[in-house]
């Protein structure tokens, strides 16, 4: 019996919902008459909340408010101009105001901040690396280790992002990211032995960047009529900072003898975290390009990350003697610089506020 009676009182009040509904359905033809015939309290009380929030549409839901909104300007109650405007901008931040609108409504618009207060986003791309030596070591004689060669292999990157507004077209931007640095050394030592070393480093990084932006992601003054508008391009310059996760090695030495005998080993994995500076320092500088479609940014970077410091820890440089004496691999003392390329998307969060008083002398201006 409990069951049905919550059957039957559903049932009622979904008809009760479809009738109200329904009353509700053309309040904004409605309040657009009573508007144009400048009977503003009448449009107060077409457009109550609880059938604004009925409406099936954003749009028709927009257009309520902003009804709302000019009706409550011309009655002088800028209070609640205030809440319908709000209620305009929280469902829809990028709200554009039309040039057509009432001159009014203009003055009133102006007076709230549409500027994001944080953008949150993600990037994904690839990254190749240069490697500098900065002091040679070898087990052969030293000038040999200067036929040694580095061959950069493509690493991952993969980044949070979170950027704030500092002022006009300068943002500050936060990353946090994962990335992978590889690559390939290769020399000949003792006029016999070829060796050929692979490193895998996995990193964490945290970059701390400043965006100028030659464009404008956030100007809902006018519209984007062509393609080209949608675009903003930028350049970066900051500093970043990496903790190393795990760098993993194998190496492959061949030996070529006289009687043109060859014996090729091929190294298990090292795990040669130990034998690396754990932090690493950047300095980091770049262009790039947004893409504002609807409410998200598309973007397209370039960056050029140059090492400050070691990646190698020099006391620990012979610790690992299978390295050294299996397979006649030193390290050199080496800094990685490297350029990334990767793509991004972004959302911006809005919190419309309004940043100047709306002075009520403003209100007398015409419809």
């Amino acid at each position: 019996m409990q069951v049905k009676k919550i059957l039957i009182i559903l049932f009622f009040s979904l008809i009760n919902f479809a009738i109200f509904a329904q009353d509700c359905k053309d309040i904004v033809q409605r309040a657009e008459v009573a508007y144009k015939k400048g009977h503003f309290n009448d449009v107060k009380e077409i457009l109550v909340e609880e059938c604004i929030k009925v409406l099936p549409l954003d749009t028709e839901k927009e257009q309520a408010y902003y009804l709302l909104t000019l009706s409550n300007l011309y009655l002088k109650d800028t209070d609640e101009a205030k809440k319908s405007m709000l209620n305009i901008l929280n469902q829809n931040p990028e709200y554009i105001c039309l040039p057509e609108s009432p001159v009014i409504f203009q003055k009133f618009y102006n007076s709230f901040k549409i500027t994001p207060f944080v953008v949150f986003g993600g990037r994904i791309g690839f990254n190749s690396s240069q490697i500098t030596s900065t002091k040679l070591y070898s087990l052969d004689n030293i000038d040999n280790a200067k036929n040694g060669s580095y061959q950069s292999k493509v690493g991952l990157n993969i980044q949070a992002m979170l950027a704030i507004q500092l002022y006009k077209k300068i943002d500050l931007l936060a990353e946090l990211g994962f990335k992978q640095f590889n690559y390939v050394y290769k020399n000949t030592q003792f006029k016999y032995s070829k060796i050929e070393f692979t490193e895998k480093q996995s990193l964490l990084e945290l970059p701390i960047l400043l965006k100028y932006n030659f464009g404008n992601n956030y100007n809902f003054k006018r519209r984007r009529k062509n393609f080209w508008q949608h675009f903003n391009p930028y350049v970066i310059g900051g500093v970043s900072a990496t903790y190393l996760l795990s760098s993993k090695a194998t190496i492959k030495r061949e030996d070529k003898f006289f009687d043109n005998t060859t014996i090729t080993l091929n190294s298990s994995e090292f795990n040669i975290t130990s034998m690396r500076n754990p932090f690493a320092f950047y300095a980091i500088g770049g262009i790039g390009l947004d893409y504002k479609k609807y409410r998200g940014i598309f973007s397209l970077e370039c960056r050029y990350s140059y090492g400050l410091s070691p990646i190698i820890k020099s006391a620990a440089r012979y610790t690992n003697t299978d390295m050294a004496l299996g397979y006649g691999y030193l390290d050199n003392d080496i800094n990685f610089s490297n350029l990334t390329i990767m793509a991004g998307y972004s959302i911006p969060l809005y919190r419309p506020k309004q940043i100047k008083e709306f002075f009520a002398d403003e209100v007398n201006i015409k419809k």
